[in-house]
């Protein structure tokens, strides 16, 4: 089977800070069946990234596509992509395509060849749904009429799109991402984070992200300035962004400073570093797709707080395998930080180390691939 992916999320040697899902996902299909991947190009705007027409990351090939927006209007021409299947010998059996403003190129292929298509539900998707002018959201809906499957990326993007749309609630899934087998700690180093967050003098609270609006870190600042001043804690952050400056005056104006610490942008391998030596990951985020960073956390042995609704709800359930928080409500936040910093029971603080690693073990970056190559094959047969 040959597959044919078209999304700018892809990472490629241009741009190395992509959706690590897609490319997991693309690296495991990858195995079995004929994997090609076209990523557009936004052009005035990218220009400068356009060196070379084919890439090729871990053995997957794939050509830049280039697609003009005229300036100051949401208008693209989109290209013909039948001319870059042909120079690369792709005789496609599926087409699949990530985001919004690529639907319509895969769309208009699919239609012409009369090949399955599978649109991956993101949530820009779901705000389009939701916010667009009549004649773009219809538009759209009438590609996932035609979609042979949806996959949506997360099981809170899954209910919103068939809350928005049920007639297509049987085309739709949900396409989990994975975390990598290598990363998730042995069962006894568990048991030593277990020990060691028993026995803790000074609970160590972690975020990894992007620092923009949505992740809400300003609110976990907050709700952690609002902990018993007896309570001794720490907080790294992780990531850089255009947030970090209002973030480090929100901390010295609420006299912080010198309990939370900024690293800025990391390597991604160094991230595990600093997650093992933590004890509590916080991302309230929304609104959110869906964030790996839940899952490595998961991988490193924290306990995981996510926001209701949003992203990570669904593989957390709420004081089972992790936590869940209604996401800019600053006191529900600050209760449950209160919660698992005086919790004494060390069964119910044992069930849920060792839930969240039973959860973790099943959402693999192999097992995620697999699932959603299984809808793959629906769609082609």
């Amino acid at each position: 089977m040959t597959i044919v992916l078209i999304t700018n999320l892809y990472p490629t040697e241009i741009n190395e800070k992509k959706s690590k899902a897609l490319h997991s996902f693309v690296q495991e299909w990858g195995d079995t069946e004929e994997v090609f991947v076209l990523k557009p190009l936004y052009l005035p705007q990218e220009f400068m990234l356009l060196k070379k027409g084919l890439f090729n990351m871990n053995n997957i090939r794939g050509q830049y596509m280039p697609i003009i927006k005229l300036p100051k209007k949401n208008i693209f021409l989109y290209p013909n992509i039948d001319k870059y299947l042909k120079r690369n010998s792709i005789n496609p059996d599926v087409i699949i395509s990530h985001m919004p403003v690529n639907h319509f190129i895969a769309y208009r292929y699919a239609l012409q060849k009369r090949l399955p298509l599978i649109v991956g539900v993101h949530m820009s998707d779901i705000r389009l749904l939701q916010d667009s002018h009549e004649k773009k959201r219809l538009k759209l809906i009438k590609i996932y009429k035609y979609a042979t499957k949806i996959a949506c990326r997360s099981n809170a993007i899954y209910n919103e799109f068939v809350s928005l749309l049920p007639d297509l609630k049987a085309k739709a899934f949900i396409a989990f991402s994975g975390v990598n087998q290598d990363r998730i700690i042995k069962e006894e180093a568990f048991e030593r984070k277990l020990e060691r967050f028993q026995h803790r003098k000074l609970i160590h609270f972690i975020t990894v992200a992007q620092l923009i609006k949505l992740k809400n870190i300003d609110s976990i600042i907050q709700a952690l300035a609002l902990l018993p001043e007896e309570i001794e804690w720490k907080y790294t952050i992780v990531g850089g962004g255009k947030e970090r400056k209002s973030l480090e005056s929100l901390s010295l104006g609420l006299n912080l400073q010198k309990r939370i610490r900024f690293t800025g942008e990391v390597e991604h391998s160094r991230v595990f570093d600093y997650l093992r030596d933590a004890d509590v990951f916080i991302m309230p985020s929304a609104p959110e797709t869906f964030g790996l960073s839940y899952l490595e956390a998961m991988a490193s042995g924290l306990i995981v707080i996510g926001a209701k609704k949003w992203g990570v709800d669904g593989i957390i359930q709420d004081k089972e395998n992790g936590f869940l928080v209604e996401a800019k409500v600053i006191s529900d936040l600050e209760k449950t930080l209160e919660y698992i910093i005086e919790l004494k029971d060390k069964n119910k603080l044992r069930n849920t180390f060792y839930n969240s690693f039973k959860t973790v073990l099943d959402y693999t970056q192999k097992r995620a691939a697999q699932n959603y190559l299984i809808e793959i094959r629906k769609a082609c047969f």
